[in-house]
């Protein structure tokens, strides 16, 4: 088996799928096999996909024939795969030949290191440069809560989530959840086992273009991008989520309160987001709740906030500043 697993989840990727599968031809890391899994496209994903895999045995070809939205697609094709070492890669986005040797080799001379990441360069649709970011996050910290912290933040763009892992590390995780920002409860729970080395060179480019759902963010995009709904109070959900990483999380009781009071401090950071996340929840839930007349019979209109959201709610602390 190789070493080094890499996943490539896709929905209808075909504008930017033939760039990306051809920077990971041209890796000089070789031993690795890419697992691409189709997200029920409906353009020419499969074929383009067909034609590498007839020409590389490292490319495999997998179709899902229902859209099981990109948080289970991105967790299935993880599962598709047992190397040691793992990295997803966004059907969008393009590598420098050198960015898995690099990322590897950082892994080999860092063994406490749980994944290894590079400076990450912004493109436009077209492929031009567009800067390089410096969002100061602290991947690298010896500290677990100040790792947690920053990545726990909405100060940055998750690029990290496209590092390498050791394999075992990403299995200790729930994976990607089905709700917008999960991606920052995967990096968080992530930051508690330990560092992401970086490399110093920008060797990942990032595509910024108008058709990346983070571009178009309704409340009707999150429902296509997690096939389900998305959940009420939205941040007072997210919330719940990095609490319950912190409490399931392998810590001894020094670190564990470190990282509750690092919490505390995101709380602190953010009342703006969680009082308006309140307020729609809220609003959201007397809307639907409101009677509907149908054939002159009152119906209520739906069952309010949904009951994990509040299970999450109900299990943060109090005390916390807001």
């Amino acid at each position: 088996m190789p070493r080094l697993g890499i996943g490539l989840p896709v929905h209808n990727g075909e504008r930017y799928l033939p760039s990306v599968l051809d920077c990971l031809r041209r890796q000089t890391y070789t031993d690795f096999e890419v697992t691409i899994c189709d997200n029920a496209s409906t353009d020419a994903t499969a074929r383009i996909v067909r034609a590498v895999a007839a020409e590389d045995p490292r490319f495999r070809y997998v179709r899902n024939e229902t859209n099981i939205g990109a948080p289970g697609n991105f967790n299935r094709v993880f599962a598709l795969s047992g190397a040691e070492l793992y990295a997803w890669v966004a059907a969008d986005d393009e590598y420098d030949p050198a960015y898995f040797q690099r990322c590897v080799e950082l892994l080999d001379q860092r063994p406490d290191a749980i994944g290894a990441f590079t400076k990450v360069a912004l493109i436009d649709e077209h492929g031009a440069p567009l800067g390089v970011p410096d969002e100061l996050i602290r991947l690298d910290d010896p500290d677990p809560a100040v790792r947690f912290g920053d990545l726990a933040s909405f100060r940055h763009s998750c690029f990290s989530v496209f590092g390498v892992y050791r394999r075992a590390a990403i299995a200790r995780t729930r994976g990607l959840l089905p709700f917008w920002n999960a991606d920052r409860v995967l990096l968080a729970e992530l930051a508690l086992q330990g560092p992401v080395v970086v490399y110093p060179a920008p060797l990942y480019r990032n595509r910024q273009h108008t058709s990346r759902l983070t571009s178009r963010a309704a409340r009707r995009d999150i429902r296509d991008y997690t096939s389900e709904p998305a959940p009420r109070a939205l941040t007072w959900y997210y919330a719940g989520h990095l609490w319950k990483a912190i409490q399931a999380a392998d810590l001894d009781e020094t670190q564990r309160r470190r990282l509750q009071r690092a919490f505390a401090g995101w709380t602190v950071q953010n009342p703006g987001k969680l009082a308006r996340s309140a307020v729609r929840g809220a609003l959201e839930s007397a809307r639907d709740l409101r009677p509907v007349r149908r054939g002159g019979a009152a119906i209520s209109g739906g069952m309010g906030l949904s009951w994990a959201t509040l299970e999450l709610a109900s299990a943060l602390p109090s005390g916390l500043g807001f």
